[in-house]
């Protein structure tokens, strides 16, 4: 009837009148998000009966208490949990997208947009592309349209700000370096 129909569990056969639709063995189910996938579908005129849709009783259901368990056990571990994604936008910052790659590089290649991960296991942030003699951050300034206006006194903020933020991390790896070397040097000692 030119309408979008999208369902996630409930096989798309039901948008077809006389077929019967089966929710098999080994797929995980939600009971919450089936019915609210099945009231849908009832409010558009498209009966979800049980001579139409079977599930079947090897399903796995995810029960309230499995997604109470999941953010228990995410509270519970300690240290950081954070993703930080950056994705240069050619529309509104102002710059062809053809050079949104080399947007990109020249963000870590100036220290801007630092590339490092924190091993909880491990307790270290380490720098997957560390940057030893970054270009200045007017390198990627001068790329993107939104920064043009910028007078000298605002890039030297950046560039103060930029080598800050590096300047944090770098003590933070100092940090966790300092606090295990004596913990594995007592470790050595003891055996």
């Amino acid at each position: 009837k030119g309408q979008q129909t999208i369902c996630h569990l409930i096989p798309s056969g039901i948008l077809h009148p006389g077929k019967k639709c089966f929710i098999a063995n080994g797929v995980v189910v939600d009971p919450e998000v089936l019915l609210e996938e099945m009231n849908k579908l009832s409010e558009r005129g498209i009966p979800v009966t049980p001579k139409r849709l079977s599930l079947s009783e090897k399903a796995h259901l995810i029960m309230p208490y499995h997604k109470a368990l999941d953010v228990a056990r995410e509270a519970a571990k300690k240290g950081m949990a954070y993703i930080h994604v950056f994705s240069p936008c050619p529309t509104g910052w102002r710059y062809p997208s053809s050079k949104l790659i080399e947007i990109g590089r020249k963000a870590v290649e100036t220290n801007m947009v630092p590339l490092w991960e924190y091993e909880h296991k491990l307790g270290q942030i380490r720098f997957t592309h560390p940057v030893d003699n970054p270009l200045p951050v007017e390198a990627y300034l001068s790329l993107i349209g939104k920064y043009r206006h910028l007078d000298e006194d605002q890039k030297t903020y950046i560039r103060t700000l930029t080598k800050k933020r590096i300047e944090i991390l770098k003590n933070f790896t100092r940090e966790e370096k300092a606090v295990r070397e004596p913990q594995e040097r007592d470790l050595t000692a003891a055996a």
